[in-house]
């Protein structure tokens, strides 16, 4: 199936840094126009590539990306977060990989600005486990990975520990 030119355009252009194109995990692609079903295709308005956000999360003045891309093996997807390390080089995180009980287009990723927000534990919507924390307090912008039924969690970057973290938000 052909991409619409206008998508493909921004698809390599968010695929990109500096010209540099973004690395593929091994067996995941993109997502194309084809791709842009159920959820996806209904969120157009709010706007166009839930599967894809950039802000700078760790702090270094370079743009991060999350994609959620699609297996080239069968169904499945994964959630993969890039930092920009320099112009040329970019090092890639796999967060989550799912082989297609939840189909891609039920899930999404969107920027969330620094700020403090509670966390599903901290809400009491459950017992939080040891060390989980009942409210972030982002210096940074996060990226929030969210799915249909509310799901979501937030992923973040600890200068302390200088990796990224994943806390659940809601279930």
């Amino acid at each position: 199936m052909l991409m619409h030119p206008l998508i493909a355009g921004a698809l390599l252009l968010l695929a990109t840094t500096a010209g540099a194109p973004l690395p593929l995990p091994q067996g995941y692609r993109f997502p194309t126009d084809a791709d842009r079903t159920h959820e996806w295709a209904a969120s157009k308005k709010e706007g166009p590539t839930p599967f894809h956000a950039r802000t700078d999360i760790d702090g270094d003045g370079r743009g991060d990306d999350a994609w959620i891309l699609i297996s080239t093996q069968g169904p499945g997807w994964g959630l993969f977060v890039y930092l920009n390390a320099s112009s040329t080089e970019r090092s890639a995180f796999a967060l989550d990989q799912n082989r297609g009980d939840v189909p891609a287009q039920r899930v999404g990723v969107r920027v969330v600005p620094k700020g403090s927000y509670k966390t599903g534990c901290g809400k009491g919507r459950w017992h939080c486990d040891e060390g989980e924390p009942k409210s972030l307090h982002l210096k940074r912008p996060a990226i929030d990975f969210f799915g249909a039924g509310g799901k979501s969690s937030y992923i973040w970057w600890d200068a302390k520990t200088m990796k990224l973290v994943r806390t659940r938000m809601s279930d």
